[in-house]
């Protein structure tokens, strides 16, 4: 568990379903941090825009706080401004905060060459992959340039949701590229299945991908399993056709060991993002998994 899922749920409590205000969704974080979970929680997720007020808040909660608060900002289009914030943040915050990885929406292929010169070293950078006609070229630029990708896998809308065979057709084609990547939206559930949409009372309800199933596939995948393969581990509703033993996971007849999980997550899949952390760490229980 440790191996496949240690530091695996960025937190980001203030995008929707959940939209929970910055002070919220810092005392949230903060909470998860002190939890006998902290070791499942990975970054705390919050938009550029908000980098100031976080500042405002960060003395209350950073000085309770042992180890360091890692940060991924989502970066909007003027770029150049919102990064040279990220250098003096991290020099301010030395030793209790520090923002290691930043987030663009989908850019035109030839944009993105130069919002990668705009990032400070040691700063990892997400690029987000749209799952259209341009997949594969957009993950050779990502490759190319030193970055990762970063997959959009559900939202408040049911046409949100990817089909099961473009997300496994991202799977294959971002492990023959040789590109790391994240997952957000959606993500809530552990295994695949009906939820609602939103935590509205009466919310529409829509066939939702688990995490589960999203990151069986991809180490399926990454361990050499075919885009077939990846579509059966995404589809998979059972609860029974996934084991995880102390010397690896198996999923139906495929099984990785313990060290594959290991290089799995440190060269392919570097965490999905979810509004909610109790979500995520129930199902894992309700699985025996916890």
């Amino acid at each position: 568990m440790q191996a496949l899922f240690g530091a695996m749920v960025d937190y980001a409590g203030m995008f929707p379903p959940a939209s929970l205000t910055l002070d919220a969704a810092v005392a949230d974080y903060a909470r998860i941090k002190a939890s006998a979970d902290a070791w499942l929680v990975g970054r705390f997720v919050i938009s550029a825009g908000r980098l100031r007020d976080f500042e405002r808040l960060a003395p209350r909660v950073l000085d309770r706080d042992d180890e360091p608060w890692v940060l991924s900002v989502l970066v909007p289009a003027d770029a150049a401004s919102s990064l040279s914030e990220i250098n003096a943040f991290n020099e301010q915050w030395m030793g209790r905060a520090r923002i290691a990885a930043v987030e663009w929406a989908s850019r035109p292929i030839e944009n993105m060459g130069p919002l990668v010169g705009l990032v400070p070293s040691g700063v990892e950078i997400f690029f987000e992959t749209p799952l259209d006609a341009d997949l594969e070229g957009r993950l050779d630029a990502v490759k190319a340039l030193g970055a990762a990708a970063k997959v959009r896998t559900g939202g408040i809308k049911a046409d949100a949701i990817p089909p099961v065979d473009r997300l496994a057709f991202f799977l294959q084609h971002a492990r023959d590229a040789g590109v790391a990547f994240k997952a957000t939206a959606g993500l809530h559930h552990a295994l695949r299945g009906s939820y609602p949409l939103t935590y509205g009372q009466g919310s529409d309800c829509a066939t939702m991908h688990g995490f589960l199933n999203l990151v069986v596939a991809a180490a399926v995948v990454y361990s050499g399993g075919s885009e077939h393969d990846a579509m059966g581990a995404l589809a998979e509703s059972s609860p029974d056709a996934f084991r995880i033993c102390p010397d690896g996971l198996s999923w139906r007849s495929e099984r990785i060991g313990t060290q594959g999980l290991t290089g799995f997550r440190q060269r392919c899949l570097r965490s999905f993002a979810s509004c909610d952390f109790p979500e995520p760490v129930a199902d894992l229980r309700r699985l025996g998994w916890l």
